[in-house]
């Protein structure tokens, strides 16, 4: 069994900051925090994503559609969706998980 409380912690942009917390050969689990006041544009990659709100409230798109999330609620986006918080009302916290691995975000955490 690996246990680690070690996190890769890094800004990735104003008022957004992500942890690495597991990173194996077909997945990768992140911790998120978004700013209240953040606004995004909706983006995609080709990974499939389940994201889990541990805290906050905010506006998620998702494929054209637009929803309210909160704690205790969970978003799966399919590979290729445009998907994104587009508005934070209060500061959210999320688990996001990836599959396969994001090469790209662990590169990223590991060199910083």
């Amino acid at each position: 069994m690996k246990k680690s409380s070690y996190v890769f912690s890094m800004e990735v942009a104003p008022l957004a900051r992500r942890e690495l917390l597991s990173a194996g050969e077909k997945h990768t689990v992140t911790r998120m925090y978004l700013g209240a006041g953040k606004k995004d544009k909706p983006h995609s990659h080709p990974h499939e994503q389940t994201c889990y709100i541990l805290a906050g409230e905010g506006t998620f798109a998702l494929g054209g559609e637009r929803t309210t999330l909160k704690a205790g609620d969970f978003v799966y986006v399919e590979g290729g969706t445009e998907h994104g918080f587009v508005e934070i009302r209060e500061d959210v916290v999320m688990l996001e998980c990836f599959a396969p691995v994001r090469e790209d975000i662990v590169a990223a955490h590991l060199i910083k």
